[in-house]
């Protein structure tokens, strides 16, 4: 073994170690925000709020990684809260379209809001030298990330 094999292990530990501290502190907001919605719900939320048209039910399926059978209790809770309209396809009546509310898009966005806040907070105790490090290696994170050919991006 090289002497790179144990740094790039030690490297893979630490990010692997990482995502759930990541995931429970910046991403999983539910404690902060009331317990209104599900990390899962959150997710589907975020997807419609952020697609420019309405998804129909196989797209959110897709993007999600769910079942549809999984899909289907998301999709009622978000409607049931006020969240998601779902309506049949204009060209297409067996296809069921998801679009995100006002009042979905508003909430996605006072989620999104809160979480930079926490990121703000957290980063603010640092001094210049280690603000640098961090986005260097933030940097060079995204880009190994991006460029990886195990992916494959829809």
């Amino acid at each position: 073994m090289s002497d790179k094999q144990p740094r790039a292990e030690q490297l893979a530990m630490q990010v692997l170690g990482l995502l759930p501290l990541c995931y429970k502190r910046v991403v999983h907001q539910r404690n902060r925000d009331g317990g209104l919605l599900t990390p899962m719900q959150q997710q589907a939320l975020m997807v419609l709020a952020m697609s420019p048209h309405p998804l129909s039910m196989t797209q959110l399926a897709r993007a999600l990684d769910v079942s549809r059978q999984q899909l289907t209790k998301l999709v009622d809770a978000l409607c049931a809260a006020g969240f998601v309209l779902r309506r049949t396809a204009p060209e297409n009546r067996r296809t069921v379209l998801a679009e995100a509310t006002e009042e979905g898009h508003r909430y996605i966005h006072q989620s999104v809001q809160r979480r930079y806040a926490y990121a703000r907070e957290l980063f603010s105790g640092l001094n210049p030298q280690e603000e640098q490090t961090l986005l260097d290696a933030f940097t060079i994170l995204r880009r190994l990330l991006e460029q990886d050919p195990g992916v494959k991006e829809e």
